[in-house]
């Protein structure tokens, strides 16, 4: 819960509900709050992105679809 709280900026009870969705999978439940859909489709955007959250998220910048969280040390400062 921890992990998808901070990654997606969510609350505790947040998390806990999107990761259940997820069926306990950190990277599914992140990239289906990132791009707001259902457990099948991120599924289907993992495998298109051979399991690697980040470029699944890349690809949905690039898609202009959802939103995506800010890269550590993008702009010179650490992420909190």
């Amino acid at each position: 819960v921890t992990l998808v709280r901070d990654l997606c900026e969510l609350d505790p009870h947040s998390a806990a509900a999107l990761l259940d969705r997820a069926r306990g999978s950190v990277k599914l439940a992140c990239v289906m709050h990132f791009a707001a859909c259902d457990r099948e489709e991120a599924r289907d955007r993992l495998r298109r992105a051979n399991g690697f959250l980040r470029v699944a998220l890349d690809e949905l910048a690039e898609q202009g679809a959802g939103h995506r969280p800010s890269r550590a040390g993008e702009d010179g400062e650490p992420r909190p």
